[in-house]
């Protein structure tokens, strides 16, 4: 039987289930938390597991802490010379200080995205006015990408948040100047190309230049060092030969012949015209008694 105690006991339970499942909330490892009272912050809770709060009077806000990315819609923009680019890029930003993002943003993640959005399509307007279509395609130095981080960074300072890196991921060309655009940045390469082969060329031209003068100056002094140590050869030669020639001039003379006889004909048709009297011919005819 139904009685008014039974009743009383069931919704005064059902009140505590709903009372008890409003104290706890939990914080993840990649998360935290704000406690709002009666929508005005309280504290800010960043330690993961499990967490108590007054019910019906605090209220819990969790925001990730994790790298997030903004992924742009790609933007139209003129350049330099007048050509039209559409631009494709993102941004990676997190929340750093929770407290500070809250109070500035009202913890609007969406805030926070137009903010970057805007400054990152103004910033990426006026880099692209100030470079022709060839500059933008062929840069490869990350100018824009820093331009853009470095104007996104002071953009968001005082929201609590830090941009992380930003990048152009794609420059699509128009169609209709596809072709010539790609026609000056050959004529451009060529004309590079052709500049840097003229001074490879003049380069090389100096250096066997001087290579050559070199190799001069070597052969040069290596004849010099060649005839002074044959002129040095000579002398101690002449110097043996004079006194080979002072101890025993008979002998000298005989040995002298004998190098004649052996050397002087080095071919089967070699000839040579002498008298018969000739001193050469002396040593072909009968020895003397000294002998």
């Amino acid at each position: 039987m139904i009685t008014g105690r039974n009743i009383a006991i069931a919704v005064a339970a059902i009140i505590l289930v709903i009372v008890a499942s409003r104290v706890p909330y939990a914080v993840g490892q990649s998360q935290q938390a704000v406690l709002l009272e009666f929508g005005h912050l309280r504290r800010i809770e960043t330690t993961p597991g499990l967490h108590f709060k007054w019910p019906f009077v605090e209220r819990a806000r969790r925001f990730s802490t994790r790298v997030l990315t903004l992924n742009a819609s790609p933007q139209n923009y003129t350049t330099k010379d007048g050509d039209n680019v559409s631009v494709d890029y993102f941004v990676k930003w997190r929340i750093k200080d929770v407290k500070r993002f809250f109070h500035n943003t009202g913890g609007s993640l969406g805030q926070v995205r137009n903010a970057l959005s805007q400054e990152a399509d103004s910033t990426l307007r006026k880099q692209v006015s100030q470079h022709t279509l060839t500059q933008l395609v062929a840069q490869d130095d990350g100018d824009t990408d820093k331009a853009v981080l470095k104007a996104l960074q002071s953009k968001v300072s005082g929201m609590g948040v830090a941009v992380l890196g930003t990048h152009v991921r794609r420059i699509n060309l128009p169609d209709s100047v596809s072709k010539s655009i790609y026609a000056r940045m050959k004529s451009a390469q060529e004309q590079r190309a052709k500049h840097l082969r003229a001074q490879g060329a003049e380069q090389a031209q100096t250096i066997r230049a001087k290579a050559q003068h070199q190799r001069s100056d070597i052969l040069a002094q290596a004849y010099r060092k060649a005839e002074e140590i044959r002129g040095e050869g000579d002398a101690q030669a002449a110097k043996i030969y004079a006194g080979a020639y002072g101890k025993d001039p008979e002998f000298y003379r005989f040995y002298r012949s004998l190098q004649i006889y052996r050397h002087g004909w080095k071919d089967k048709h070699d000839r040579l015209v002498l008298e018969p009297g000739s001193p050469l011919l002396q040593y072909f005819n009968a020895p003397s008694v000294k002998h």
